[in-house]
């Protein structure tokens, strides 16, 4: 039942989502954990799934029953015990753990790139660059018929601009092409290799004379 790529657990199916309840309420081990107890903790976790469909008020203990029988205990992640008890196999603890684990590896995931935020000056750099007429130039392979004034239109700096500015708005630069090349922004590769490749043929620009 597990996928081979992260996944969200709100995209899982009902029978994930029946094994994982049955875990948390098992503390994650293969103790016995009767079916009202696992009903409960299954609606808890995932209401919209597990409610009544005209009272979500209360739990549809008829759709847990049928995950547990029709896949969980037939794939024996699950034993069925007397009384209406039941508990984890060692695989089914094994399955539950490799759901959650990847549930939680995309979350992470989805943090570190909410966490690459770009300022407004980056923003503005990528936004100018990518429309210019330096980068048109480089994508159709004509770098030899780039000069200094290509230049000053992608770094958006002028003759008059001080050296300490221009290299501020060359580091400006560097930091929003590594971020965008983190959130895999269109045409950021092509945009890296003109940001070099203008830094180290026209070097002069950024010096003081």
């Amino acid at each position: 039942m597990t996928k081979d790529k992260n996944i969200d657990l709100d995209e899982l199916s009902h029978a994930d989502k029946v094994l994982i309840s049955l875990y948390r309420a098992s503390n994650g081990k293969t103790e016995r954990v009767p079916f009202e107890t696992l009903v409960l903790n299954a609606w808890k976790n995932f209401p919209i799934d597990f409610g009544l469909p005209n009272h979500p008020e209360h739990p549809d203990s008829s759709v847990i029953a049928k995950r547990l029988y029709s896949d969980l205990i037939t794939k024996r992640l699950v034993i069925s015990l007397k009384n209406k008890v039941y508990r984890l196999t060692e695989k089914g603890v094994v399955e539950a753990e490799s759901i959650l684990g990847l549930a939680k590896t995309k979350k992470e995931n989805k943090k570190k790139l909410t966490d690459i935020l770009l300022n407004r000056d980056e923003e503005q750099f990528l936004e100018n660059a990518l429309k210019s007429k330096t980068f048109l130039v480089w994508k159709k392979g004509n770098k030899q018929d780039l000069i200094d004034y290509d230049v000053r239109v992608f770094f958006q700096f002028s003759t008059g601009t001080p050296i300490k500015e221009r290299k501020r708005r060359v580091e400006t630069a560097e930091d929003a092409i590594q971020k965008a090349i983190k959130l895999q922004l269109p045409e950021i590769d092509e945009l890296k290799n003109l940001f070099a490749f203008l830094t180290q043929r026209f070097p002069q620009l950024f010096q003081e004379k």
